[in-house]
């Protein structure tokens, strides 16, 4: 999935929330939120996180935001993807660093009970490949593949 991406830093994006997320409304834009310059999370549009299949976590108004923007980003990456609202729209999704690489990547999503059983990962009782996975309603999971077992000499 290629979409239009911005980089800002964490303490612009909190001064410019509103800007940002009209913008991620209005063009479809990505905005990649850093701290230090590294990816911390992201500003994407709602329909993108639709299509993925996670779900919101919280919902908050762009005022609200910008005062517990600390709060905001800890319960995106602790909790899942928070809602943007301005004048009664909802304009943006804040997602985790994690969840900005599964969306912009195009990770599939699983649904169901994921189990181990010590050898076999399986989700809704069915085996997984390895590789990584958005869990529905807002989880990633990372499947390793099968580490051979070491003959003893």
């Amino acid at each position: 999935m290629t979409k239009k991406s911005v980089s800002v830093p964490s303490e612009e994006a909190r001064a410019r929330l509103g800007v940002l997320a009209a913008r991620v409304h209005d063009e479809g834009v990505i905005v990649e939120v850093t701290v230090d310059g590294a990816p911390a999370g992201a500003l994407v549009p709602l329909k993108t996180l639709i299509e993925t299949g996670l779900q919101l976590a919280g919902v908050w108004k762009v005022s609200q935001a910008r005062q517990q923007w600390v709060r905001v980003r800890r319960e995106a990456a602790r909790l899942g993807p928070q809602a943007i609202v301005r004048n009664g729209e909802l304009v943006a999704v804040l997602v985790s660093a994690a969840h900005a690489h599964a969306v912009e990547h195009g990770l599939p999503v699983v649904e169901g009970d994921v189990c181990w059983d010590g050898r076999t990962m399986t989700v809704g009782g069915r085996p997984v490949a390895p590789g990584t996975y958005q869990v529905k309603g807002g989880g990633l999971l990372y499947v390793a593949p099968p580490q051979d077992e070491e003959e003893e000499l």
